[in-house]
């Protein structure tokens, strides 16, 4: 088993830093199901973030766990 190399809290601060900005999301939604989209973090919270996505079919808001961005099911870079 693999040992985690950053600690959730590293996580949150990332995020935290992150919020307001314009980042490009690439999200794993299982059986090879991939998305992609621009957005922006809105809010921050103990368990989870939300997210103000520029999705094809109009602007939605999802939130996701740190511990998907750990897992890396959620991956962001700059936009």
């Amino acid at each position: 088993m693999r040992e985690a190399t950053i600690s959730i809290e590293d996580t949150k601060n990332r995020v935290k830093r992150l919020q307001g900005l314009l980042i490009k999301f690439k999200v794993n939604l299982g059986r090879n199901k991939i998305i992609e989209f621009t957005g922006t973090i809105e809010q921050t919270f103990p368990a989870i973030f939300t997210v103000r996505a520029n999705m094809p079919d109009g602007v939605t808001m999802v939130s996701y766990a740190y511990s998907e961005v750990l897992t890396k099911n959620v991956r962001f870079f700059p936009a």
